[in-house]
C-alpha cells in the first residue's frame, strides 16, 4: 500500500498485478482529511488487516512527528515567551498567584534540567552586575 498527501487529503493506495495487463494497478482505496488523526471505519473497513497494520503505523508516526515538533518548538520559541511575560509583569499586569508559582516551579527545574545536562550557568559580566 502506498499513503500519499494531496493537497488537504491522504490517499491510501493499493497496488494489484493484473496478470492480463502483465502490469500493477493502482487504486485509491481509502482517504481522510491531511489533518485526520485516523481513518473513519467505514474507511478503514475498505482495507486488509496487512494494510490497516501501515495505515496506522503511518498515523502513529505521523502523530511522534508532531509531537517532537511542538517540542522543539517550544524549546526554541522559550526566550521570546520569556521576554513577554518579562514585559508583562513589568508592565505591572497581576498574574494569578497559583500560576506565579507553577511558574517559580518550572524555573527551578528548568535550572536544575540545564545543570544535570551540563548547561551551566554563566557567570555574570561587569555589564550585568551594572544592569541588575
Amino acid at each position: 500500500m502506498q499513503i500519499r498527501e494531496q493537497g488537504r487529503k491522504i490517499q491510501f493506495i493499493r497496488s494489484e498485478y493484473q496478470s492480463d495487463l502483465k502490469r500493477s494497478t493502482s487504486k485509491v482505496v481509502a482517504s481522510c482529511s491531511r489533518f485526520a488523526t485516523s481513518l473513519l471505519p467505514e474507511e478503514a473497513d475498505k482495507l486488509t488487516p496487512a494494510e490497516r497494520e501501515q495505515v496506522t503505523a503511518y498515523f502513529e508516526k505521523k502523530r511522534q512527528d508532531s509531537a517532537d515538533w511542538r517540542r522543539n518548538y517550544s524549546v526554541q520559541s522559550l526566550q521570546e515567551a520569556l521576554e513577554h511575560t518579562i514585559a508583562h509583569l513589568q508592565a505591572e499586569q497581576p498574574l494569578e498567584p497559583s500560576y506565579a508559582n507553577q511558574l517559580w516551579q518550572s524555573m527551578a527545574q528548568l535550572q536544575k534540567t540545564l545543570k544535570k545536562m551540563g548547561y551551566l550557568k554563566p557567570s555574570k559580566t561587569a555589564k550585568d552586575s551594572e544592569s541588575s
